[in-house]
Parts: C-alpha cells; structure tokens; sequence
C-alpha cells in the first residue's frame, strides 16, 4: 500500500511538471506571437505590403481632404466678395468671381468632398433644427412652471388674505364681546 501512495505522488508530481511546461510554452508562444515571429519571412514581407498601402493611402486621403477643405475656402472668399460686389453694383467683377467659385468647386477631386459637405451640411441642419426644439421645449417648460408657481403664490396670498381677514374679524367680535360685557 505504501509503494502504492509512492506511485501516485509521483504521478502527481509529474502531471503538475506536464502542466508546468504547457504553460511555458504557450507564454512563449504568446510572446513570439507579440514579437512577431509567428510570421514568415514571406508573410511578413506580404504584411508590411499592406500595412504600407493601408498608410499611403490613409496620408494621400487625409491630403486630398486638406487641399479640398482649402479649395472650399477659397470658394467661399470668392462667393462672399461676389456678393460684395454685387450689392456695390458691381456686376461684371461679381460674375467673375462668382466663375472662380464655380471652377474650383467643377475640380474632380471636391465631387465627392461635395457630396460629404452635403451631407454634413443636412446632419447639421437636422441638429440645429432638434437643438431649436429642445430649447423651445425647455422654454415652454420653464412657462409652465413659472405659471404654476405664480399661480401657487396667488392662491397662498389669497390664503394668508383670508386668514388675516378671519382674524381681523375675530379681533373684532371679541372687542364687540369685550365691550358688551
């Protein structure tokens, strides 16, 4: 019975070495895994491809934004000195940079950043049109409860009217009483 205890601490012993060293090599595993050796030399090769095409096209995306977010500016000073001159009763030089608005606005590339300036135009007016509401929503509320609370001070001031009526009356019957007595 005793080799019989020997045999099963012993296989306890092991079983828990067995584990012990899963559990190393899984951690080592990971930590290749964070290194990046779980690749090889040709997938990481392939990898760095993508992430080099993912970046170039992310910087030339955020580059064209910033030369269109200029172009609408430039569109911008054109229209409103247009409308200067016009309303100067300059026409001809109106119509002019008005065309110059026009132009830079006919670029290929500012469709589609029209289309997103569209877009986001409409989501503002939307948010304009709830941020309207809700504060006309608040106000009505705060009508509502100025109302109420001066109605409420009307009925107390109607309340403390009557009781200090009540009791003048009172001070009244007893100096009738008093005197009659």
């Amino acid at each position: 019975m005793g080799g019989f205890k020997r045999i099963s601490f012993l296989t306890g012993i092991a079983a828990f070495i067995f584990l012990m060293s899963f559990a190393s090599l899984a951690a080592a595993a990971e930590k290749s895994a964070e290194t990046g050796y779980t690749y090889s030399l040709k997938e990481l090769a392939e990898k760095a491809k993508e992430n080099i095409e993912k970046i170039d096209k992310a910087l030339k995306k955020e580059e064209a934004e910033k030369l269109n977010q200029k172009r609408e500016l430039e569109a911008r000073e054109f229209f409103e000195k247009a409308n200067a001159l016009y309303n100067e009763g300059k026409p001809k030089e109106a119509k002019e940079l008005w065309q110059k608005a026009l132009d830079i606005t006919k670029d290929h590339q500012m469709r589609e950043y029209i289309k997103t300036s569209e877009r986001r135009y409409r989501e503002e007016a939307r948010a304009r049109a709830e941020e309207e509401r809700r504060l006309e929503r608040e106000r009505q509320a705060q009508e509502r409860k100025a109302k109420l609370e001066a109605e409420k001070k009307a009925r107390e001031e109607a309340k403390a009217k009557e009781r200090a009526e009540k009791e003048k009356a009172r001070q009244a019957k007893d100096r009738v009483s008093g005197d009659g007595g």
